[in-house]
């Protein structure tokens, strides 16, 4: 999910591999360029910076707004829940899974279950560094095509800083833990797992369709 203050404007990232990176540094209402790391739950206040995590109690779903390429219509998408990112990390067979980079950007895929590697192409379950599943952003298209998805390290946001971009990435869950965490699913070379972590700290999201959402107009 991307951002923009100046327009209210959602979009999903042009590509599976774009990334915002140091300019989430310049989140603020006024900024008229585009974010991609919000503190958990902030749909309706995406460019709130606080770093005290009550700040931060109550979930508002991204997906409730309308995302402009991704049928510009409100409630069509929804974040993960824990259990969901749990499947994917911890119930599937390693085979489905892993470290990769992808037009020079660092991250981790996810592959459908039942997955057929495109001709030409080649993938290596749960490698140990980013240097095995190397893709071009043509071969990556390939890759896509047949269902493969990208999550890009993008960093997290601290405040108004910003760490670890190409490093690791972490991505929200909607489900709340305690009075000031919330579950998120991270990785960061050939590692990847989920837990519970402060709600004010910057992370990204990654939504999926909604089951019987309106249509799109």
């Amino acid at each position: 999910m991307q951002y923009q203050a100046t327009t209210k404007t959602w979009r999903f990232a042009l590509n599976q591999y774009d990334i915002i990176g140091q300019n989430n540094t310049r989140i603020a209402p006024d900024y008229d360029g585009w974010i991609d790391l919000f503190g958990w739950g902030t749909g309706n206040n995406p460019t709130i910076t606080s770093t005290i995590n009550t700040d931060y109690a109550t979930f508002s779903e991204w997906g409730a707004n309308k995302i402009s390429n991704g049928g510009n219509t409100a409630n069509l998408w929804r974040t993960l829940t824990k259990d969901e990112w749990n499947y994917l990390v911890y119930s599937r067979s390693d085979d489905t899974r892993g470290s990769a980079t992808v037009n020079g950007v660092h991250g981790y895929v996810f592959l459908p279950d039942l997955w057929t590697t495109p001709e030409g192409l080649n993938f290596t379950p749960s490698p140990n560094n980013w240097n095995i599943n190397v893709y071009s952003a043509t071969e990556w298209t390939a890759m896509e095509d047949a269902g493969a998805v990208f999550l890009p390290a993008t960093g997290s946001r601290d405040g108004n800083e910003v760490q670890e971009v190409a490093e690791q990435g972490e991505y929200w869950s909607s489900t709340p833990s305690y009075t000031e965490h919330a579950f998120r699913m991270v990785f960061g070379g050939g590692t990847v797992n989920t837990g519970a972590y402060a709600r004010s700290i910057g992370r990204s999201v990654r939504l999926v369709k909604k089951y019987n959402a309106p249509q799109a107009h």
